[in-house]
């Protein structure tokens, strides 16, 4: 039986442990200025990161949702 071809896109980079997310806003700030920061409906769980990331000289916009969003959700949303 033969497996027809397919892609698995992932992101490039996971990170595990403690003080990996504080370790990754540089990283993140880096990517752009302007940034979307998906989050879960309790804004405050998130605003750490955006605190940070504003501090990094971005300029950060929520988006509150409700469960596991997909690119058409976060497309949406801005």
């Amino acid at each position: 039986m033969a497996l027809p071809p397919f892609r698995f896109a992932t992101a490039s980079d996971l990170r595990f442990g403690r003080g990996e997310a504080v370790r990754a806003v540089p990283d993140i700030a880096a990517w752009g200025k302007r940034l979307v920061l998906v989050h879960g409906a309790t804004a405050a769980r998130a605003a750490w990161l955006r605190e940070a990331l504003e501090a990094e000289g971005c300029v950060v916009t929520g988006l509150a949702v409700a469960g596991e969003p997909d690119l058409a959700l976060v497309g949406a949303g801005v």
